[in-house]
């Protein structure tokens, strides 16, 4: 609204729906405003809206679905810790003066595998040594024992090192790294030969 310098009150009328004219001077009467009524470019306010709304909505079993998984990569890091890139370099002791490419080049070359938090990498502190800050040799043994579309299934593949596997005795394969490796990439086989068999490795 704007004062005009007679005193008397000019209204700009917007609405989501279609208003008859008299109805918005009928309103707007007792306050003596001259009103500027504007409604035609809203009329199919409604119809925009829907074209711009999500067009498939969540079903509650997926959003309770995805409320456990969240749960679940919550209490992974809490659990275990993450290191971003720059934090891989400071474990190291890395001089480069580009902090994000040590803990890229391990990955890449399969030493040590990624999540993505909030469109970031982090990287399961349970990999590394923390005397020397390098990874531990056997992280690459099993990630290289993996079936593929698991070794490159980011936070699937998290969840596997944490998860009771059956050919551990239904212990988590973190649990058994440190004391049995050998065991832990045995289980990593069997669960290439089990992907194989269902057709997904």
């Amino acid at each position: 609204m704007a004062t005009q310098p007679t005193g008397r009150v000019v209204g700009l009328v917007v609405t989501e729906r279609d208003l008859d004219e008299r109805e918005v001077e009928e309103m707007l009467a007792p306050t003596g405003a001259h009103v500027v009524f504007i409604s035609a470019m809203f009329s199919r306010f409604n119809e925009v809206v829907d074209v711009l709304a999500p067009t498939a909505v969540p079903s509650p079993a997926w959003l309770e679905q995805a409320r456990r998984n969240a749960d679940e990569r919550r209490r992974f890091l809490d659990e275990f810790g993450a290191l971003d890139a720059e934090g891989v370099a400071t474990l190291a002791g890395s001089k480069s003066a580009n902090r994000r490419s040590l803990a890229q080049r391990w990955r890449s070359e399969g030493k040590i595998f990624g999540v993505e938090v909030q469109g970031k990498f982090v990287y399961p502190g349970f990999q590394f040594d923390p005397e020397t800050g390098q990874p531990k040799p056997d992280i690459g043994r099993v990630l290289a024992s993996l079936p593929r579309t698991l070794r490159e299934g980011g936070w699937q593949l998290a969840l596997w090192w944490d998860n009771a596997v059956d050919a551990l005795g239904f212990r988590r394969p973190v649990d058994v790294l440190d004391k049995d490796p050998d065991a832990v990439v045995l289980a990593a086989r069997a669960e290439a030969t089990d992907w194989e068999q269902a057709g997904t490795s």
